[in-house]
């Protein structure tokens, strides 16, 4: 029985060297996944994408009229006002649904008043968001709309200016570079499988 438990033990380890073998065989520790990384130039946090909206908005329709850069780039009419309008009601967006969260506690505080509070007089229920004084409607989308009017400015790459760019808030945030002096800006991480993946910042190279 005891050499038969043996038997049974080495057929058990032989199978996990196998198994371990196979693996490193598969992915060996050295195999690295190069992952590069390209620049979006729509900002994804929804505060950024709002200061975003109101750059390119302000750079195009000014305080007064279409400006120079409106001009220079060919946008109608039609398209600097749905361009300030859709900078509006996202604005308007961000700002009230702030308010959606301490709308919430309030209805959470009142609760807890009305079961265990010991106080002389009973406070007001919350109200909601005033939303009465909301803009111009527009429709969903507004994220590919933005990317559409700012591809009609950098497009034009006979006369697209990125200082322009930079004023219309469509480029990419980014510091002077001289490929010739510097080293790509590696990060390494791990993918699900444990495995080290190593990124660089396409646009610099």
């Amino acid at each position: 029985m005891v050499k038969i438990i043996k038997k049974i033990d080495q057929a058990k380890k032989a199978s996990a060297a196998q198994k371990l073998m196979l693996s490193e065989l598969q992915f060996p520790k050295q195999f690295m996944i190069l992952t590069l990384i390209t620049h979006d130039i729509v900002k994804q946090n929804n505060s950024e994408f709002a200061d975003q909206l109101d750059r390119f908005s302000g750079a195009l329709n000014g305080a007064t009229g279409p400006t120079a850069l409106a001009t220079k780039y060919g946008y109608t009419t039609d398209e600097l006002l749905k361009i300030k309008n859709d900078a509006a009601y996202f604005r308007f967006w961000f700002t009230k649904q702030g308010a959606g969260e301490t709308y919430k506690l309030a209805w959470t505080a009142k609760g807890k008043e009305i079961r265990k509070g010991d106080g002389t007089s009973a406070s007001a229920f919350p109200e909601g968001a005033d939303v009465s004084g909301a803009p111009t409607a527009v429709l969903p989308g507004v994220d590919a709309r933005f990317r559409e009017m700012a591809k009609k400015a950098k497009s034009q790459t006979s006369i697209y200016n990125p200082n322009d760019g930079v004023n219309m808030a469509i480029e990419t945030d980014s510091s002077v570079f001289v490929p010739a002096n510097g080293k790509p800006d590696l990060k390494i991480n791990l993918s699900d499988g444990g495995h080290p993946v190593i990124e660089y910042i396409k646009s610099k190279y």
